[in-house]
């Protein structure tokens, strides 16, 4: 990567951090194909793409990620969190139906196949798989108080803890 393409990368970042997205994509579009293409490129504008909303983008991005680097879990969940709102909560959990096979010690993944259970109406699919994310970190005892996703099985949630 050359000098540049490290400052415009570095400049983006900052643009990003400050919530100014649309300078953060002027410079993201002037970096070189070789750049914007690599891996932290590709973090780049999936963080981009992330911020503004533009989740067929991010999905997409995220998609290259997973293919680049497999072995990854925030790719999957990534890619999990962009189809959802490109597409549907159905979209998404068919992506972490299959990451959970791979990463079953990633409670974010449990987490959110619980949301995406409790969403369709499947509340003991939902109960199971909270069970499981509670296990592998009970941090997600507090942030499942707060999901609204989770609302309608939060009083369990209250005897869990």
């Amino acid at each position: 990567m050359n000098a540049t393409d490290k400052m415009k990368l570095r400049a983006a970042l900052g643009y990003i951090e400050l919530g100014m997205l649309k300078d953060a994509a002027l410079e993201v579009g002037e970096l070189s194909t070789e750049t914007a293409d690599s891996i932290d490129g590709l973090i780049l504008r999936l963080e981009l793409a992330q911020r503004s909303g533009t989740w067929t983008k991010a999905e997409r991005i995220a998609r290259k990620l997973t293919k680049l680097q497999p072995d990854e879990p925030d790719w999957s969940i990534a890619l999990a969190y962009a189809a959802r709102r490109a597409h549907s909560i159905e979209a998404a959990r068919t992506i972490l139906s299959q990451a959970v096979s791979k990463f079953p010690r990633e409670a974010v993944i449990h987490f959110n196949l619980a949301c995406y259970a409790c969403q369709m109406g499947e509340i003991p699919v939902a109960r199971d798989c909270l069970r499981r994310a509670f296990a592998l970190d009970r941090t997600y005892i507090v942030t499942a108080l707060k999901d609204q996703d989770l609302r309608p099985i939060w009083p369990e949630i209250l005897c869990a803890g």
